[in-house]
C-alpha cells in the first residue's frame, strides 16, 4: 500500500470516528437535557403540592399549559 492509500484510509477512519464522537456527544447532551427538564419537573410538582395544587403531567410541564385549572406558563 502507497503512503498515499494509507493517508486516505486514515482519513476515512479518522471521518468515521469523528462521526461516531458526534452521535455521543449528542446523546450526552440530550441526556442532559432531558436530566433537567425532570429535575425541573419535579421541583414544580412539589411546589404546587405545596401551595395544595395537584401535580402536573409531563405534557402539562412541557407544554406550559393548565387547561383544567385556567393556568398558562410556566
Amino acid at each position: 500500500m502507497t503512503a498515499s492509500h494509507q493517508l486516505a484510509a486514515l482519513k476515512v477512519e479518522r471521518d468515521r470516528l469523528n462521526d461516531q464522537i458526534k452521535l455521543i456527544e449528542e446523546g450526552e447532551r440530550k441526556a442532559a437535557y432531558d436530566a433537567c427538564m425532570r429535575a425541573q419537573h419535579l421541583a414544580v410538582n412539589e411546589a404546587r403540592v405545596a401551595a395544595g395544587n395537584r401535580q402536573i403531567t409531563s405534557g402539562e410541564f412541557h407544554s406550559g399549559i393548565l387547561a383544567d385549572e385556567g393556568e398558562g406558563g410556566r
